[in-house]
């Protein structure tokens, strides 16, 4: 008996051993414990918010600072000690005590145990952070536990300033990030708004001293202006874009004032018109500076004011502005919102021209955003785009177009080729450099690394949509010859396949402007019949090689350099979106998604949401193959940059798609990420301006909403399998060199793909035909004409017993759509058009009309419930619901 006891107590003594040692990071309440920590230290950033000034008050009253409850204080201290002592103290004390040893053996056991049990205290950051493929669905993993893929992205930046029609005095302070030794300048951009502005005593004063760092600036004559002052983009095309003139009589009390007028304009600007101080001022990041000015306008405009560090590239050094600082509001929203992971753009991190290196921008800004939460997994977005220095120096590795007057035509400076050898060991050694910078001292606050390069930092052709034609530099020239003698064994077969009996491996140039042209104007290149139009599918080819080369580089570096343990992220695999550029899908160099998706170095790949059809009533339609991105084990991120109520008018990409009221934006925000948790997106909602587009709580309660269903699909990984499929194959987009001949084929056919009341994915055809997926019951092919007859046959084995659409130049329509949608048997989810997406017990549906919609779900003995609210929409699976156009809801069929 005695035995029987002795080895009870061991067992028991055992077992609570083995609890103690389990990280606090596995246990169940985990979350319920920093959800309390992280709560209160909310509450007491808030109280300890420095006094903010109102713009267009005069005399703004500074807020009182509260003292901090003492209450706040030790609840956030009895819930960090009382996980301490419940997960270490406790089950070692009672161990010793069951084992019953002397104390002078239990004393020497303590000692032994205590550093075992260290590892229970909580510690911020991660030690790897990875995508990991989960019963067939990709999720980031965080030290080995799954964790939502919800991030938000933002830049330091200044909320946006209403110009109103009264005069009005705009004035706050605010402290420099960094040093700007008579670099400084001060900016207005107005935005693209046709109207007038009058701004009048313009001011910047060093508190500490009274010292006028900028005016005061009264313009009552012009050389107040022209002396101090310019203004960029008075013309674009040779079209005038605004004027700037000092205006007597306009001014505060009957003064003068500098007067700014805006044109209307018959296309959408690529920049807006904006004023400068000139770049000689000086600030400090250890003073205070109050800017003030007045300011009114003809009608109510957004207006952005900023002190920059001129510079490559310019640095904002206002973090907070009139409002707030923009920045660090979003990010404790998204906090509060269980959104941790942080992307951001990071500052230059390329050398100077004397091969010196200043981590000082870069570490300030990561700094900044741990101090508002340092609790945040960062994903740095890194610019591969040389600076003008290395541009200067290189010129021959540099692009260079044809077809327009000058290099800069439209805005468009020179930049590196993606083809340079040069350029991309360079990249490489600057990705590299920073990495280990970053490791080294925010290590655990890195979740990965986000390089990017090219148009937009999107990794396409620089200058896609303008006019003229880039790869004519001397580094093309140089990597193409490179690229044919591994694709043509000899000279004969390169004539042979040309049917040019001159060409040869060491003198053959890329097509000329003229061969381009001509291959525009015919809606589908045979090459084999056409021997001439060889060389333009040829170079297409290669353009995506030599963007995919550079991606993998890049994608092998952050492997490298961070032992295997951060995420590789990437733009990339716009096969869709693209398809509508004037030059062509080739030209943009994104149809290489095969050779990416088969690389260990990449993890994620992201892309805007579509710009043309996310209005509201749109089905916020995805640029990418992204399921196949799923078969492949990578992650699919979509960037949502929806332009929120926040915003009046602007000069971005789908300005014009956003919603004026917090309510539908917060529609528009539920169809988006909706859609991502059904389909196993990862999403960060972007402050495209830097300005505050989600600077409202209301619209992170969409977030909030959200987090049951993100929980069910970490815990219950469901790959999206929908009834419709579409299908790209990137050879067959290669074949084009004009845009008017895929948008209709390949680009337009997911708007009525979203109407037709059921879910589709999109995938690569190379997927159906080497049997990665179990074929839908509805194949959608694009670009038809082509295949050849046995192409066509091989693509029909594939899809075995299910239906094929193949969809012509002419496109398609949505009631021929619904006609194969009957045809194969596929599940409507509504009688009516409508957006829908389904995945597991969910039905998310976005209404593309006004109506009433019979919605059927597709459990038949199930019931429907609001996922959201919890109310029940009907005893059945089925429902009569009226759903407005761009009206949103989630349903959940229950079984």
């Amino acid at each position: 008996m005695k035995t029987l006891r002795r080895m009870t107590v061991l067992l028991l003594a055992w077992i609570l051993l083995t609890l103690s040692l389990v990280p606090i990071s596995w246990t169940p309440w985990a979350d319920d414990v920093r959800a309390m920590v992280q709560k209160a230290r909310a509450a007491k950033a808030a109280r300890m918010q420095p006094p903010q000034e109102v713009p267009g008050d005069a005399k703004p009253q500074p807020k009182k600072r509260k003292a901090p409850k003492p209450a706040d204080f030790s609840w956030k201290a009895w819930a960090e000690i009382r996980v301490f002592l419940l997960y270490t103290f406790i089950p070692c004390f009672l161990t010793i005590l069951l084992l019953q040893k002397p104390w002078r053996k239990r004393k020497r056991a303590l000692l032994l145990l205590f550093p075992l049990f260290l590892g229970n205290i909580p510690v911020d950051g991660a030690e790897s952070v990875r995508v990991q493929t989960i019963q067939g669905v990709p999720q980031i993993v965080v030290d080995g536990k799954p964790v939502r893929s919800r991030m938000f992205w933002g830049g330091m930046g200044t909320a946006p300033l209403l110009c109103q029609k009264e005069y009005q005095e705009y004035t706050w302070t605010f402290q420099p990030l960094l040093d700007a030794e008579g670099s400084g300048t001060l900016h207005f951009r107005f935005g693209t708004q046709p109207g007038k502005i009058y701004i009048d005593n313009i001011a910047i004063q060093e508190l500490e001293t009274g010292k006028w760092v900028v005016g005061p600036y009264s313009f009552e004559k012009e050389s107040d202006f022209s002396a101090s002052w310019g203004a960029w983009n008075r013309e674009y095309k040779k079209i005038p874009i605004a004027s700037v003139a000092v205006e007597p009589a306009y001014g505060v009390e009957g003064s003068s004032a500098l007067a700014i007028e805006i044109f209307p304009q018959k296309e959408i600007l690529p920049t807006d018109f904006h004023l400068h101080h000139h770049k000689n001022l000086t600030f400090r990041k250890d003073k205070t500076y109050r800017i003030s000015f007045w300011m009114r306008g003809d009608s109510p405009r957004d207006v952005r004011v900023q002190v920059y560090r001129a510079g490559t590239p310019y640095m904002p050094l206002m973090g907070t502005s009139a409002s707030k600082g923009v920045l660090e509001s979003q990010i404790h929203l998204a906090q509060e919102a269980d959104v941790s992971f942080i992307s951001f753009p990071l500052p230059s991190v390329w050398k100077d021209a004397d091969g010196n290196q200043d981590w000082k921008m870069v570490d300030t800004y990561v700094e900044k955003i741990l101090k508002e939460n340092p609790h945040a997994l960062l994903i740095p977005r890194i610019s591969m785009n040389a600076p003008d220095w290395w541009k200067e120096r290189n010129p021959e590795e540099l692009m260079v177009w044809k077809g327009i007057s000058s290099q800069s035509e439209g805005g468009r400076t020179s930049q590196a080729s993606v083809a340079s050898w040069k350029y991309r060991e360079a990249a490489v050694e600057t990705l590299a450099a920073t990495i280990r910078h970053l490791e080294e001292k925010f290590g655990h606050s890195i979740a990965g690394y986000h390089p990017g390069g090219q148009n937009t930092s999107e990794w396409f052709t620089y200058g896609s949509w303008m006019k003229g034609r880039a790869w004519y530099g001397k580094a093309d020239e140089r990597a193409w010859r490179a690229w044919l003698k591994t694709t043509y064994p000899n000279d004969s077969a390169l004539q042979n396949a040309w049917g040019n009996s001159e060409v040869t491996l060491d003198t053959a140039t890329v097509p000329s402007l003229e061969l381009w042209e001509e291959a525009a104007r015919i809606p589908l290149l045979n090459p084999e019949t056409e021997k001439k139009f060889r060389p333009i599918v040829d170079c297409h080819v290669f353009i995506q090689k030599q963007m995919a080369d550079t991606i993998l580089a890049l994608g092998k570096t952050i492997r490298k350099e961070t032992a295997g343990k951060k995420l590789s992220v990437f733009f990339y695999g716009y096969s869709f979106e693209l398809a509508t550029i004037p030059h062509g899908p080739g030209y943009s160099a994104h149809y290489a998604l095969r050779q990416v998706l088969d690389s260990p170095d990449v993890d994620i790949l992201c892309s805007p949401m579509s710009y043309s059809d996310r209005r509201p009533g749109g089905s916020g339609a995805c640029m990418v193959p992204a399921e196949s991105v799923a078969l492949a084990g990578k992650m699919y991120l979509e960037e949502d940059d929806t332009r929120t109520h926040r915003v009046m008018g602007g000069h971005f990409p789908g300005w014009d798609s956003g919603a004026a009221t917090p309510e539908g934006t917060c529609e528009l925000l539920l169809r988006n990420t909706g859609q991502c948790a059904l389909r196993n997106f990862g999403t960060w909602w972007m402050d495209l301006g830097s300005s505050g587009w989600f600077n409202d709580e209301r619209l992170w309660q969409v977030m909030r909403d959200l987090k049951a269903v993100d929980e069910y699909f970490l815990q219950n990984p469901t790959p999206y399998m929908p009834e419709v499929g579409i299908f790209v194959d990137e050879t067959a987009a290669l074949r084009f060199a004009h845009g008017r001949f895929t948008q209709n084929m390949l680009g337009r056919i997911r708007e009525p793909l979203g109407r037709a009341g059921t879910s589709y994915g999109q995938y690569l055809l190379d997927d159906l035909l080497e049997g990665r997926l179990t074929p839908p019951k509805l194949c959608v092919i694009p670009l038809a004409a082509c295949f050849s007859d046995a192409q066509k046959e091989a693509i029909r084995r594939a899809a075995g017993k299910s239906v094929i659409l193949w969809v012509t130049q002419e496109g398609l329509r949505l009631e021929e759509l619904l006609q194969a949608v009957e045809e194969a048997g596929v599940h409507r989810f509504t009688d009516r058009p409508c957006n829908v997406w389904a995945n597991g017990p969910y039905i998310l549906l976005h209404g593309a009309e006004d109506g009433i919609l019979t919605v059927t779900g597709k459990n038949p003995r199930g019931k429907l419930r609001n996922a959201i609210t919890g109310e029940k929409i009907s005893d059945s699976s089925q429902a009569e619901i009226h759903l407005p156009l761009g009206k949103t809801i989630l349903l959940e069929n229950l079984p």
